[in-house]
């Protein structure tokens, strides 16, 4: 099954192909009219070598019917077999041995496969292409068939032989160059795709990086003032028995004006450059502060296997436990109901590594290259700048961050510190 911007460029090339095996279907429907009213070619003949041409040309509605069709790969490989079957019949007709120049017809059929396919299934047709027309000679020589040829048996075998011979290797080298085109073009558009998205990208973020200062303080204020009247509420509530839902209210409104807070740093982080100040820190306490400042519910089991013999490093605490809370928060919202949030460091040749393994549903494959871009996300809530703004750090650390997934499984982010 063809994914959407798959199935929209085989259905561009189909239409394109279309209109060139129309023209072309006009041009020998005009030569083999001509042939007939010169007197060239009698009617019975012209009658049976014009209609594989023919249904060549009425056939042309097809790639418009597609676009109900579910899998076009197939049905139109399925096509070019019938093309190398009226072809056949078209050379047989016109003359059989005697039209040596129909073979020239084959591989405009393999090189559209090239086109639309490309891969083996080129290859495939060339080959068929051969054996089809290797067969109607063999058959045409062997008196099977009746013989269209002027030339005696005699040569005929001769002629057979030298194409059984060359013909083969002349159609795989043309379905090679064929399929050697097809895949350069698909790699030139899938990198075109690729710089016309990240152009986008850099538009959103032009215009983020203008506006973000103004909003960021635009917000902070009426965010300030909100956490200052819920503190003072708790602190007049402190010592007046209370219902536990107003409680709870408070508690919900001071998480969520935490969590504002944390999209406008994510935010100023991204399009602001970083002042980074460094001492020498534990990572192994830097991660459990992560977890504190987290606080995952009773359904996230947390399961710490630290290297208790790590060195401390140079790194701006503050930074890289951002980044751990980035990464951390990331793997808890991954896991819908029960799960298990796995964290190693160990010491490995001149860097600290820091494993995080979730039991959340995984990052599908085509999204496992994005996850570190800005404003890619998947999740309902968030900027999408959060691990992004954390693969900044710890490259800012002269360090490294990557991830791998089983898309249903769970995640492993891994994070490299170097020692200094």
């Amino acid at each position: 099954m063809e994914r959407k911007h798959e199935r929209k460029e085989i259905l561009e090339k189909l239409m394109w192909m279309a209109r060139v095996r129309a023209i072309a279907g006009i041009v020998v429907l005009t030569l083999f009219g001509g042939m007939w009213v010169t007197g060239i070619m009698r009617f019975p003949f012209l009658l049976f070598s014009i209609a594989p041409f023919s249904i060549i040309f009425v056939n042309q509605p097809y790639p418009f019917i597609v676009r109900k069709v579910n899998d076009l790969t197939n049905l139109f490989f399925v096509s070019q077999i019938i093309d190398i079957v009226l072809i056949t019949w078209g050379i047989y007709f016109l003359g059989g041995m005697n039209m040596i120049t129909g073979i020239l017809v084959y591989p405009l059929v393999f090189m559209f496969t090239g086109i639309v396919l490309g891969g083996k299934r080129t290859y495939l047709i060339a080959n068929l292409s051969f054996l089809f027309y290797a067969a109607m000679v063999y058959l045409e020589t062997q008196g099977i068939m009746p013989s269209m040829s002027t030339i005696d048996v005699k040569i005929a075998g001769e002629a057979r032989f030298v194409l059984t011979l060359t013909i083969c290797p002349f159609f795989n080298l043309i379905a090679f160059y064929a399929a050697y085109l097809s895949n350069m073009i698909v790699k030139k558009e899938k990198a075109l795709r690729e710089i016309q998205e990240k152009l986008k990208r850099s538009e959103k973020l032009s215009i983020l990086g203008k506006s973000a200062g103004i909003i960021a303080h635009e917000l902070r204020t009426p965010l300030g003032v909100m956490k200052n009247a819920i503190y003072y509420l708790r602190m007049k509530l402190k010592d007046i028995e209370t219902e536990e839902k107003v409680k709870d209210i408070l508690s919900v409104m001071d998480k969520e004006i935490n969590a504002s807070e944390k999209i406008i740093k994510d935010t100023l982080s991204f399009v602001k450059p970083m002042e980074v100040k460094k001492t020498k820190e534990s990572i192994n306490d830097i991660i459990k502060e992560a977890i504190e400042d987290i606080g995952f519910d009773q359904r996230i089991v947390i399961k710490l296997e630290l290297d208790e013999s790590l060195p401390a490093t140079l790194v701006d605490k503050a930074q890289i436990r951002r980044a751990f809370n980035n990464i951390l928060l990331n793997a808890g919202q991954a896991i819908k109901e029960e799960g298990k949030i796995l964290i190693k460091s160990c010491f490995r040749s001149r860097y600290i590594e820091v494993s995080i393994f979730d039991t959340g549903i995984g990052i599908l494959e085509e999204n496992v290259k994005k996850v570190f871009e800005p404003l890619f996300s998947t999740k309902t809530v968030g900027t999408g700048f959060g691990l992004s703004v954390s693969q900044s750090i710890i490259k800012m650390h002269g360090g490294n961050m990557g991830v791998t997934s089983c898309f249903g499984k769970g995640a492993t982010f891994t994070i490299k510190l170097p020692v200094v």
